[in-house]
C-alpha cells in the first residue's frame, strides 16, 4: 500500500522520498518496525530494514528500472579521513604548538628509550602523562595519508602505545569508552541469546565451536561460550573465521608463522583458544608482547582497525560490525567502517539475525 502511494505521484521515487516515508512509519510504529538490537536501543538509523524493503518493492514493481543514477548511489566519502574516523569522538586533536614541538619530541624519545625495560621496571605514571601529553601527535601519525604509516612503523615510532594500559588509555580517548570493560558486559549480554539461537542451527562449524564450549565449561573454564562467540558469529554470518582466528598446533612458533598470516588484524592462539596464549597479529606484526586470554584478545583485535585507522575487511565486515554495534555500542546514525559501504547502514546480516533472535 505504502509503495503504490508513492508511484502514484512517480514511478520512480527518489531515494530521500523513499527515506522520508520509511523514517515516518518508524516514528508512528516503533514497537514493531524500528531496528533495535539484544539490548532494546536503536540500531543505526533505525529505519534501515523498513527503507530495504520499500526500495526492493519499488525495484520489484518497476521490473528492474533502477533509480535515476543520482538517486540510485549517494556519494561516498572515499578519502581514508572520512571513513576511518567513524565511530571516533577524537580522531585528530591539534598538533602540538611550535613552542611544544621540542618538549613533544623529548616526550618521544623519552618513551622510546622507557619501551627496552621490562615491564616491571616502567615509569608508568609518567609514560602515562607523557602519553596523554602527545595524543594528538600519535594520532597525526597514524592517520597520516601521505605516507601511510604501516602497523610496524607505528609500534616503532610509538612503542609504548602497544602496552596494554597505555593502549586502553589512547582507546578510551579515542573512543570514550572503557572499552575492555564495555566489551566484557556486551558480549556476556549478547552470549545467553545467541547460544540459544546458534544451537538450533545445522552448521557444522557452528556446533563444532558449541561443544568445544561445553567442554570447556566441564573443565572449568570460565567465560567459556563467551570466548566462541567471536568465530560463532563468523561462522553464521558465512564470513571466513581464519581471518579472524587461528589457532596453532602446541609447540609451534607465532613468529614462524607471521609470514604466512593475513595482513588484517586476527588473533593467533597456541593450542586452543582456551589458553593464555593469544596475542594480537596485524599486518604481520605481533602488537602485545604479552599473551592474553581469548576474550581480551579479541577485545584487543577490535580495537586495533580503530586505534590504527582500518577499515573492516570484507570477508569479515558482518561480523565486525555487530561486535561494533551489539557488543562495544558504537552505534552511529550515519557512515560505516565498512570497506564494502553501499546503500543503507546497518549491515543486512545483521539486521537478519536481530529478527530472527526476536
Amino acid at each position: 500500500v505504502v509503495v503504490n502511494g508513492l508511484m502514484r505521484k512517480s514511478s520512480r521515487p527518489s531515494r530521500d522520498c523513499v527515506r522520508c516515508v520509511a523514517e515516518g512509519l518508524v516514528k508512528m510504529f516503533p514497537a514493531s518496525l524500528e531496528d533495535q538490537g539484544i539490548d532494546g536501543q536503536k540500531m543505526g538509523t533505525g529505519y534501515d530494514s523498513l527503507l530495504r524493503q520499500l526500495e526492493n518493492r519499488i525495484e520489484n514493481l518497476s521490473r528492474g528500472k533502477r533509480l535515476s543514477a543520482p538517486e540510485a548511489e549517494e556519494s561516498r566519502p572515499q578519502r581514508k579521513s572520512s571513513k576511518s574516523s567513524y565511530g571516533c569522538l577524537n580522531w585528530q586533536l591539534q598538533l602540538s604548538g611550535e613552542g611544544d614541538i621540542h618538549d613533544a619530541n623529548e616526550s618521544k624519545e623519552w618513551m622510546k628509550r622507557e619501551a627496552h625495560k621490562a615491564t616491571k621496571d616502567l615509569d608508568l605514571s609518567r609514560a602515562m602523562e607523557l602519553s596523554t601529553a602527545t595524543y594528538g601527535d600519535q594520532r597525526a601519525y597514524i592517520n597520516s595519508v601521505n605516507p601511510i604509516h604501516s602497523a610496524r612503523d607505528v609500534k616503532e615510532e610509538w612503542p609504548l602505545l602497544f602496552h596494554k594500559p597505555l593502549f586502553y588509555a589512547h582507546v578510551k580517548a579515542l573512543l570514550g569508552k572503557n572499552m575492555l570493560e564495555t566489551f566484557t558486559e556486551g558480549l556476556k549480554l549478547c552470549t545467553a541469546l545467541l547460544v540459544r539461537h546458534f544451537a538450533k542451527s545445522s552448521n557444522r562449524e557452528l556446533l563444532f565451536w558449541s561443544v568445544q564450549a561445553e567442554e570447556a565449561e566441564k573443565r572449568g573454564e570460565a567465560m567459556a561460550k563467551e570466548k566462541v562467540l567471536l568465530p560463532q558469529l563468523a561462522c553464521y554470518f558465512k564470513e571466513k573465521t581464519e581471518i579472524l582466528v587461528q589457532v596453532l598446533e602446541e609447540g609451534n612458533s607465532i613468529t614462524d608463522q607471521l609470514p604466512s598470516l593475513p595482513c588484517t588484524p586476527m588473533v593467533v592462539a597456541v593450542g586452543s583458544i582456551f589458553s593464555r596464549s593469544c596475542l594480537v597479529v596485524v599486518e604481520q606484526e605481533i602488537l602485545f608482547d604479552e599473551p592474553v586470554d581469548f576474550h581480551e584478545a579479541a577485545c584487543l583485535l577490535f580495537c586495533a582497525y580503530y586505534v590504527l585507522n582500518m577499515v573492516y575487511p570484507r570477508d569479515v565486515e558482518a561480523t565486525l560490525e555487530f561486535i561494533q554495534r551489539q557488543i562495544c555500542g558504537i552505534n552511529p546514525a550515519k557512515g560505516s567502517k565498512r570497506d564494502s559501504y553501499k546503500r543503507g547502514l546497518v549491515h543486512p546480516k545483521i539486521l537478519r539475525l536481530m529478527k530472527d533472535v526476536k
